[in-house]
């Protein structure tokens, strides 16, 4: 009676590892979800690191401009960064803002420098790491 139950309990398992087996092979979401709990995220990492790397960078570019008020290659420096997903917009938005200063100072409008001006104080309220 013991070999028939450990026969039983044998033949089990080895049907349960074909089972698996054939799941992971022929479904892709379940192959990939099996990859993905056993190896961490390489795009995610990846992708951490990128943003931690674009707020150093950004930081760096900007500290001139936060710390006298010059900000003659700050467009051309922002346009040399790598820019991930997250920060695009805001990325937009910081050239944007200094053009409109480069453009108000080039046709000496104080208008164009004030808005380009408002709006790196309200992206600064927003990302605080921006002025470190």
């Amino acid at each position: 009676m013991c070999k028939k139950n450990i026969s039983i309990i044998l033949i089990g398992s080895l049907a349960l590892i074909v089972i698996l087996i054939t799941i992971y092979f022929v479904s892709p979401n379940v192959k990939n979800k099996v990859t993905d709990l056993i190896q961490p995220n390489q795009q995610q990492v990846t992708n951490t690191k990128l943003i931690k790397e674009y707020e150093k960078n950004v930081e760096d570019v900007l500290k001139p401009y936060f710390q006298k008020q010059n900000f003659d290659n700050v467009i051309d420096d922002l346009l040399e960064l790598t820019v991930p997903s997250d920060y695009q917009l805001l990325h937009l938005n910081l050239v944007i803002a200094f053009d409109l200063i480069q453009d108000g100072q080039k046709e000496i409008d104080q208008g164009k420098i004030e808005e380009g001006i408002a709006k790196i104080n309200q992206m600064v309220t927003q990302y605080p790491w921006l002025n470190n």
